[in-house]
């Protein structure tokens, strides 16, 4: 297949911004976000399948009960998700949507079940400015929120890579820091965008050379949504409910004149 990623780059300045902006995006209830993020020295972060395995059981853990995971793709040395934070659990009623491998790690109603003693603990970054999320098109401006999601969602994905690099350093007889700080996530605007991202997410391999062919990478949720892989961690429906069929989900990953535009990311 031949790839061609299409980066719409105006100026050297828009591209430093860019950067800028994935460091501080703020996290909002019912919207999408694209989490991306490397090893701190661009070394590997998953040297054996056991570690692909791991990282994914933890983020399901940690993630799993304040998001859904729409797509995925882990490789050597850094990772892209994305996600729709749902906090739903944290309200009377469950989300009947939840597929069952979801449902265990999905907080109990009547509270969002998460515990947030030891967040200044884990936080050791400066407080991010405060700024609403571009205003989505078509997608629906955030409400004010109850609680304070990005402090929630924030707070478990620093669980997640706290959890796992402390299992990595102890495997490979390492120390310190494993990921970058902070940790990059692009709000997701539009539907356009974000079947790009789902397509560009699942073509990460093939575009880094890993593999000739995309679809035989095994640590993706497009493997797992055609059963190549043992992970259960997207929910098939999810993408049953956003496509016509399986034939038009495969079609976004057809990249060419259909895509106008592609995310500025660091890889």
């Amino acid at each position: 297949m031949n790839i061609n990623f299409f980066f719409y780059l105006q100026t050297e300045d828009l591209f430093i911004m860019a950067y800028t902006e994935h460091y501080f995006t703020r996290f909002y209830d019912q919207h999408y976000y694209h989490i991306y993020n490397r090893c701190i020295d661009r070394k590997a972060l998953f040297t054996k399948a056991e570690n692909y395995r791991y990282f994914l059981r933890q983020f399901h853990k940690y993630i799993s009960p304040v998001a859904e995971t729409h797509a995925y793709c882990l490789l050597g040395n850094h990772f892209h998700f994305l996600i729709r934070v749902n906090l739903d659990g944290c309200n009377p009623t469950t989300p009947s949507h939840l597929s069952p491998t979801c449902a265990d790690a999905h907080p109990p109603a009547g509270g969002c079940g998460l515990d947030l003693s030891t967040f200044k603990k884990l936080t050791n970054l400066p407080t991010p400015p405060p700024s609403p999320p571009p205003s989505p098109t078509p997608m629906p401006t955030p409400a004010p929120q109850q609680v304070d999601v990005h402090k929630i969602v924030s707070h478990q994905f620093r669980k997640l890579f706290q959890s796992y690099a402390m299992a990595f350093n102890k495997q490979q007889n390492r120390v310190g820091t494993l990921f970058q700080t902070p940790f990059k996530r692009a709000y997701i605007d539009s539907e356009n965008y974000l079947n790009q991202i789902i397509a560009y997410i699942h073509l990460n391999p093939e575009r880094h050379g890993l593999v000739e062919d995309f679809t035989q990478w095994p640590w993706s949720s497009y493997a797992e949504i055609h059963k190549k892989s043992t992970v259960k961690l997207v929910d098939k429906h999810l993408y049953l409910s956003r496509f016509q069929n399986m034939q038009e989900f495969e079609n976004i990953h057809r990249i060419g004149d259909n895509f106008d535009f592609m995310e500025i990311i660091e890889e």
